[in-house]
C-alpha cells in the first residue's frame, strides 16, 4: 500500500513539475524566437521549430512508448492536435511574437501569460465555485501590476503610441488562443504518450505555417532557417522545441488544468532575467517588479 501510495504522490508531483519546467524552457526559447522573428517572417521561425523537433519526438516515439501507441490514434486525438496547433503555432504564438516587437519579451509575456484566467473563469460560468478573498486579491495584482508594467514599457522603450496599443491587443489575443491550446493540450495529453502526441502537433504545425506562408507570401510558403544562421540560438530551437513541448504537454496531462496552465505560465519571472543575460533587453527593476507582480496575482487568483 505505502509502495502504490507513493507512485501515486510521485505521479502527481511531476505533472506539475513538467509545466513549471515548460515555463522555463519556454522563457528562454521564446527570446530566440523573438530575434529570429526580426528578421524572418514568424511562419518561418514556427516551420523551423517544427522541422527540428518533429523527427525527434518520432524517435522518442518509438524508442519509449512503441509503435502500438501509435495504433491508438484516433479522430477525436486529430482534432485534438489541430484544435491545439491552430491556436498555438497558427494564431497564438504568431500574434505574441508580433506583440514582442512592440512591447519587448518580458513586457509581452506579462501580458500574454494571464491565460490561466480564462480556464478560471471557464471553470466558475460553468458552476464552480466562487473566488475566495486570496483570488479576489489575485485578480486585483494582475489587473494593477499590468497596467504598471504596460506604463514601464512605454516609458523605458520609447514606444509609440501606435505600436504600444497594437502590441497590447496583440499580446491580449494571444491569452485566449494559449488558453485554447491548455484546454485542448490536457485532453491530448491524457489520451496519447508525450512523445506521439506531439510528433501529431508538429506535423500539424508544419503544415499550418507552411499554408500561412502560401497564403501571405505565395510561393515563399516553404521556408527554414539554416543551422548556420541560427548560430548559438540553434540550441535554445531544439530545446525548446522539443523538450519544452515534451513537458508541456506531460505537464498538462498530469495535472489539473488551472494548476497545469497556471504553473506553464511562469515564464515572465524567468524570461526577462533570460533576456537580458542574452543581451536583448535592458535591466530594469521597475519592469522586474510589474513581472513579478503580474505572476503573483495569477498565482493567487487560481490557487486561492
Amino acid at each position: 500500500m505505502d509502495g502504490l501510495a507513493g507512485t501515486v504522490t510521485q505521479g502527481a508531483f511531476l505533472g506539475p513539475l513538467a509545466a513549471i519546467a515548460s515555463a522555463m524552457t519556454w522563457a528562454f526559447g521564446s527570446v530566440a524566437y523573438s530575434a529570429a522573428a526580426r528578421k524572418h517572417p514568424t511562419f518561418v521561425v514556427n516551420q523551423t521549430r517544427a522541422l527540428i523537433a518533429l523527427p525527434l519526438f518520432v524517435a522518442a516515439s518509438l524508442l519509449f512508448e512503441g509503435t502500438e501507441e501509435w495504433g491508438r490514434i484516433t479522430s477525436e486525438h486529430w482534432g485534438w492536435v489541430a484544435v491545439s496547433m491552430v491556436s498555438s503555432y497558427g494564431l497564438g504564438d504568431v500574434l505574441f511574437l508580433s506583440a514582442t516587437h512592440r512591447l519587448g519579451v518580458p513586457v509581452a509575456l506579462a501580458i500574454a501569460s494571464c491565460f490561466p484566467i480564462w480556464a478560471t473563469l471557464l471553470q466558475r460560468v460553468s458552476g464552480g465555485p466562487e473566488l475566495s478573498l486570496a483570488q479576489c486579491a489575485g485578480l486585483s495584482l494582475v489587473l494593477g501590476f499590468g497596467v504598471f508594467v504596460i506604463l514601464t514599457s512605454a516609458t523605458t522603450l520609447g514606444l509609440p503610441r501606435k505600436g504600444l496599443w497594437r502590441g497590447i491587443s496583440f499580446a491580449g489575443l494571444t491569452t485566449v488562443f494559449w488558453a485554447i491550446n491548455g484546454w485542448a493540450a490536457s485532453h491530448l495529453g491524457r489520451g496519447l504518450g508525450a512523445a506521439t502526441a506531439n510528433s501529431m502537433r508538429m506535423v500539424v504545425a508544419w503544415a499550418i505555417s507552411a499554408g500561412l506562408g502560401f497564403a501571405w507570401y505565395r510561393r515563399r510558403g516553404v521556408r527554414f532557417i539554416s543551422l548556420r544562421e541560427l548560430g548559438r540560438d540553434g540550441w535554445l530551437f531544439a530545446g525548446e522545441a522539443f523538450l519544452g513541448s515534451y513537458l508541456f504537454l506531460y505537464g498538462l496531462g498530469h495535472s489539473d488544468l488551472v494548476v497545469g496552465t497556471t504553473l506553464s505560465s511562469l515564464a515572465p519571472v524567468i524570461s526577462a532575467p533570460a533576456a537580458v543575460i542574452m543581451g536583448l533587453e535592458r535591466w530594469s527593476w521597475r519592469r522586474m517588479l510589474g513581472v513579478a507582480g503580474v505572476v503573483t496575482g495569477i498565482v493567487l487568483l487560481v490557487s486561492g
